[in-house]
């Protein structure tokens, strides 16, 4: 159900859902899973990175590494913020800061996008 505000209550109702239909579809993008995260970050990462070999980039390998300047990953927040659907929840805007790994990203975005703790503990080997 749609009820128009008082600054839109004057327009057509189609015109109000003409107006307001792109906002709907881009709220019910499927969420991402977590492969598909991994898959988006490994890509962007990579894009700006100046290796050629792309092996260099495994799901644990800290992301300033690989980059030069702290610009790239707020670029990565951008291109995340853009993509990808939140649930309704922010993402911090140093997240990518302290989640430096695909990994590590990747599972602070589903916790931060499900509500749960983004804690994210380095894995034991």
């Amino acid at each position: 159900m749609i009820i128009a505000s008082d600054e839109a209550a004057a327009m057509q109702s189609q015109d109000l859902i003409d107006a307001l239909w792109p906002t709907i579809m881009a709220e019910n993008k499927p969420l991402p899973t977590y492969p598909e995260l991994r898959e988006f970050l490994h890509v962007q990462i990579l894009d700006p990175c100046p290796h050629d070999d792309d092996s260099v980039l495994t799901d644990d390998i800290d992301m300033f590494s690989l980059y030069g300047d702290s610009l790239q990953p707020t670029r990565l927040r951008d291109k995340i913020l853009k993509e990808f659907q939140m649930d309704g929840n922010t993402l911090p805007q140093m997240v990518v800061f302290k989640y430096p790994s695909i990994a590590k990203l990747a599972t602070a975005m589903i916790n931060i996008r499900d509500h749960k703790s983004i804690e994210v503990s380095d894995s034991i080997e």
